[in-house]
C-alpha cells in the first residue's frame, strides 16, 4: 500500500515548492520506503532512470502531465528515498524494486521512459513483463554490454512495440540509438542536436513535444486500429 504525504520532513533544504511542485507520495517495496510522484492523468507514463532522483524529470513532467499519469520514483539511496544498510545497487536489484513498483500501483498499459541506468533496469523488466508495456521511450541510455545480457531479449519480446528513440544529439558517442534503431521494427527517431546526457532538462518543450506527438500517432493511432 502507497501512503501520501504533502510535505516531507527528508525534503532538501533551499527546495521551495514552486521548484519541486508535486506531491510526495511513498509506498513499501521491499521491506524498503520508496519516494515516488503521480502526477496527472490519462495513460500511464513511467519514467525510470537510476542513480538520479525523480527532480531531473521536473519540467517535462510539468509539460506532459495534462496528457499522461506521469510517474517517476527514486530508487533506494538517492532522491528523497532513504537508504539501506548494504544496499545491493546492481541492475538486478533495482531491477526488482521496479517490478514491486510496478505491482504495488498496479499499473499497465505502460508507456516507459528509460533514461540512462534506468534503461537495461527497465529492459530487463518489460522483457520479463511485456504484458504490462504498451509502448517504449529510449532516451541517452544502452544495451547491455556483458554477454549475460543479450540484446536478443529486447529483439524476441519487444521487437514490435512502439519505440521512440530520443537522444540528446551530443551525448551518443557510441551511436546508441542507431543501435537501438535496428532492434525494433517499429522505431521513430528523434535528436535533441543541442542536448546533451539530460536532453529533457535542455530543452524541455521539444522532449515533451516529441513524446506528446509520437505517442498521439504512433501508439494511440495503432491502438485503435485493433
Amino acid at each position: 500500500m502507497a501512503d501520501h504525504a504533502t510535505t516531507l520532513p527528508e525534503r532538501p533544504a533551499g527546495l521551495p515548492h514552486p521548484a519541486f511542485p508535486f506531491q510526495s507520495r511513498f509506498v513499501e517495496i521491499e521491506a524498503q520506503r520508496v519516494h515516488y510522484i503521480d502526477e496527472g492523468a490519462g495513460p500511464a507514463l513511467l519514467f525510470v532512470s537510476a542513480g538520479q532522483w525523480s527532480f531531473i524529470f521536473r519540467d517535462v513532467i510539468l509539460r506532459l502531465r495534462h496528457q499522461f499519469r506521469c510517474l517517476t520514483l527514486d530508487f533506494p539511496g538517492s532522491g528523497l528515498s532513504p537508504d539501506a544498510v548494504d544496499r545491493d545497487q546492481s541492475v538486478r536489484a533495482n531491477a526488482w524494486v521496479l517490478d514491486g513498483f510496478i505491482d504495488a500501483l498496479d499499473l499497465q498499459d505502460i508507456t516507459m521512459v528509460v533514461h540512462d541506468a534506468g534503461g537495461p533496469i527497465g529492459f530487463l523488466i518489460a522483457t520479463m513483463r511485456p504484458e504490462r508495456f504498451r509502448a517504449l521511450v529510449i532516451s541517452n541510455t544502452f544495451g547491455w554490454p556483458l554477454r549475460e545480457y543479450p540484446s536478443v531479449r529486447l529483439k524476441t519480446k519487444l521487437a514490435d512495440i512502439p519505440v521512440l528513440t530520443l537522444f540528446g544529439g551530443k551525448n551518443d558517442p557510441l551511436g546508441w540509438q542507431r543501435r537501438f534503431g535496428l532492434m525494433f521494427r517499429n522505431v521513430t527517431a528523434v535528436r535533441i542536436e543541442d542536448g546533451h546526457r539530460f536532453p529533457f532538462n535542455d530543452d524541455p518543450d521539444r522532449y515533451a513535444a516529441a513524446i506528446g506527438d509520437w505517442w498521439a500517432k504512433k501508439v494511440a493511432e495503432a491502438h485503435r486500429q485493433f
